[in-house]
């Protein structure tokens, strides 16, 4: 009976049960971070005057987590094979004596790529043969995590004729990888023109897809131009347009924020997890 009550308790949408049981306690508090293993225990005891048979107990198993096979335990030691306290049925424990007292534990891994400020939400919930399932407090996490676009596939480069000359178009291109942990929103590429060349009208470029909707230069440092909406882990956009050359000496930088970063923190330091990458300086030959 105890095993039918447990399944599909910590459902979504299905019924809060009281939090009669505080005795949860997890490990570390408030926050977590991507990789990170958290640490949950629980206790309860028999206060009746005949044993509890049937006895199981369940632990919410949150999205964005995963359970850690072999952690499991009961008064310190492994439980039995084959039971499983995140299982939809929960894991079966002994019969507890009158007056008896139980401590179960099992350990989560947060997920290596998550969304910054993710909550869990972890509980446990007991039931047995003589007694309807009783849920333990719940206790809340925070993930923080951060997107990472300065790596070593975010670069600029610049195509040009191999003997440039001045009326020469180059093509600047900059591909902007995400390698973090969380998403990277709101993404802007401050990609100027540079000197001593002009910006080729309309012929900038966002994932392929031309810009259609921008005066002047898109990439300049007051046109705030979001290239990405949302950029997920794992994923990358490349931005490029085309410039003239006026002179034959220029030379070219990447700068990547995010507008949500740049609202939040108006030091220059970008802490937010958006690092500007390094000027890439191009020098052309001029023609013999």
């Amino acid at each position: 009976m105890a095993a039918s009550t447990l399944t599909g308790i910590f459902a979504p949408g299905s019924p809060a049960l009281t939090e009669t049981l505080r005795t949860l306690v997890v490990t570390p508090k408030r926050m977590v971070t991507p990789g990170e293993t958290i640490r949950a225990e629980f206790s309860f005891s028999n206060l009746g005057g005949a044993p509890a048979t049937g006895v199981r107990v369940r632990f919410a198993l949150p999205s964005g987590v995963t359970h850690v096979s072999g952690t499991d335990a009961v008064d310190d030691a492994p439980l039995p094979p084959g039971e499983d306290f995140a299982a939809a049925q929960g894991a079966a424990l002994a019969d507890l004596p009158p007056n008896g007292l139980r401590h179960v534990a099992c350990s989560f891994r947060v997920n290596d790529t998550i969304e910054d400020v993710t909550s869990f939400e972890f509980a446990a919930a007991l039931a047995s043969d003589q007694t309807a399932p009783v849920a333990s407090n719940v206790e809340h996490l925070i993930v923080r995590s951060r997107p990472t676009l300065q790596n070593a596939e975010t670069q600029v480069t610049i195509a040009a004729p191999d003997s440039p000359r001045p009326g020469d178009t180059i093509t600047i291109r900059a591909m902007i990888a995400n390698r973090g942990q969380s998403s990277a929103h709101d993404l802007l590429a401050i990609l100027p023109v540079p000197e001593h060349t002009r910006y080729v009208a309309r012929s900038a470029r966002v994932g392929g897809r031309v810009l259609l909707d921008v005066h002047g230069e898109p990439f300049d440092y007051g046109s705030e131009t979001i290239v990405a909406p949302v950029l997920f882990p794992g994923q990358s956009v490349v931005v490029e347009y085309q410039a003239a050359i006026e002179t034959l000496v220029f030379t070219t930088g990447l700068l990547i924020d995010t507008l949500a970063v740049r609202k939040k923190v108006p030091s220059p330091s970008l802490s937010g997890g958006v690092q500007p990458a390094a000027p890439a300086p191009v020098a052309a030959a001029p023609a013999p």
